[in-house]
């Protein structure tokens, strides 16, 4: 725990040239650069950074976690909650895409166009782009009637599949870690996680 971001960045810096033949990653825990009441919503790097460190604590992966003290005041997803928000899909098998529409929507991803940052998802006939935080870059998933045909990774400014872009299985993480709906699930600290 450190008192500012700047501190955490730093911090990371150090643990990642000490320990880069040690052990799991070190991972940063940002606060938002917004207050609560702003109808802004937080960058879409912050979420994808505030996701990952905590899926990585549920997943039990040894990672070092360094957080700003306000980034630990700012409540998340109950555990149970996150576990129950990501979605497993692998090549080949069959999906209701309107459950999948559906799951991206709740699990606070933006319907667009053309895909262009994190927590986006595009809908162009049968391939369906997402930007999900667990991933470098997006993943392009062309169906075939229901059942997934191929998953491959795109480059976000041209819009190609990278050569060497293809998937057998992705995990999707919600892209947001609070709930749209504040009422009906309550968030919990980040040491809940721990």
């Amino acid at each position: 725990i450190v008192p500012r971001l700047q501190d955490a960045e730093s911090l990371i810096e150090d643990l990642v040239f000490f320990r880069k033949d040690h052990g799991g990653p070190a991972l940063i825990f940002p606060q938002w650069e917004i207050l609560p009441y702003d109808e802004i919503p937080p960058h879409p790097e912050i979420v994808r950074d505030r996701v990952t460190c905590l899926f990585s604590l549920l997943r039990g992966d040894h990672v070092v976690v360094v957080s700003p003290v306000k980034a630990l005041m700012q409540k998340v997803l109950p555990p149970l909650t996150l576990r129950s928000s990501t979605l497993s899909l692998a090549r080949g098998e069959e999906v209701d895409r309107e459950a999948l529409v559906d799951f991206l929507q709740k699990g606070g991803y933006t319907s667009v166009r053309v895909v262009e940052e994190r927590g986006d998802f595009s809908l162009r006939g049968a391939i369906i782009d997402i930007s999900s935080p667990l991933y470098e870059e997006p993943l392009r998933l062309e169906f075939d009637a229901d059942r997934i045909d191929s998953i491959r990774r795109f480059d976000i400014e041209t819009q190609r599949s990278l050569p060497e872009g293809n998937m057998e299985e992705v995990l999707l993480l919600p892209a947001k870690d609070h709930p749209n709906d504040l009422s009906d699930r309550p968030l919990v600290p980040l040491f809940d996680y721990l």
